[in-house]
């Protein structure tokens, strides 16, 4: 009976462990991203690093801040709070930096419950009747063409564009999470939220998307597990707005709040001529 109940105890230990070593962290371990004031040199901003005891591993830049994605000497939380809180109360950095903040990570939105729409449309497509928000925002009353078709930029775990419903509808963009030229889709969330948006039409497959006309311009930022960093987001969103033709930037994903993030999207608009818009769900 003893030995049972230390070998619980032990099966016990290891679970608690083993979770632990499972959870999803919310921040990248030892990293932060610093924005700068854009008229510092590279040599300014890397001196500044240094005193912080960090190294420059990825850069953004905007027409009003210099964004730099720092890995620190250690990675701890505290020491990455502790970086952050000397940026913010140190009179001679608050000069040169406009904002600090962790590298947090963010994941995609679920894809929620399918419903039964049981509305008849002009779509011959199968899968119709579940797609209850089809129909919640008219989409069988847009009009099916459009002289010149919109590109929807989906940041996200990227998309499969070999899937019958969205083929040769996809443009691919980039790999933030690799860093290649090959948005392929590795967990489903991206491929899912693009033919909402999209999918091929009246063709007897699958569901039909809102905009029948669009195109998708992939662009991955989120792994295979669904979750991404912070800094990859903002290259993602630059990316899309920097894109010709781009109308529509849908991020079907969350986590904290960035105040860089929120800067960013404003900027990468106005850079662009377009009013700023916010990410979106499904």
């Amino acid at each position: 009976m003893r030995a049972l109940i230390i070998l619980l105890l032990i099966l016990f230990s290891f679970s608690l462990v083993y979770g632990q070593q499972r959870e999803e962290p919310e921040q990248v371990p030892g990293e932060v991203i610093i924005g700068f004031a854009p008229d510092l040199t590279e040599e300014e901003i890397n001196s500044i690093v240094s005193q912080l005891g960090g190294q420059v591993i990825g850069k953004l830049d905007f027409p009003k801040v210099k964004a730099r994605r720092v890995r620190l000497g250690s990675a701890t939380i505290q020491a990455t709070n502790e970086v952050i809180e000397r940026i913010r109360t140190k009179p001679a950095f608050q000069k040169v930096i406009r904002y600090a903040e962790p590298n947090i990570i963010k994941r995609a939105f679920g894809s929620g419950t399918p419903g039964d729409a049981g509305i008849m449309t002009q779509s011959n497509d199968p899968l119709l009747s579940y797609q209850w928000g089809y129909f919640d925002i008219g989409a069988n009353w847009i009009p099916l063409q459009t002289a010149t078709p919109p590109i929807i930029a989906v940041i996200d775990t990227g998309v499969d564009y070999t899937h019958p419903d969205l083929m040769r509808k996809v443009i691919k963009g980039y790999d933030f999470v690799n860093g290649d030229n090959d948005p392929m889709d590795d967990n489903g969330h991206g491929t899912h939220v693009a033919g909402i948006a999209a999918a091929r039409s009246n063709n007897g497959i699958g569901i039909a998307g809102v905009a029948w006309n669009a195109k998708i311009l992939a662009i991955k930022v989120l792994n295979s597990q669904g979750w991404g960093t912070l800094f990859d987001i903002l290259l993602g969103i630059k990316y899309a707005a920097d894109y010709p033709g781009v109308k529509v930037i849908n991020m079907s994903l969350g986590g904290g709040y960035s105040e860089l993030e929120k800067k960013c999207s404003g900027l990468c608009c106005q850079h662009k001529g377009k009013a700023p818009r916010g990410s979106s769900r499904e």
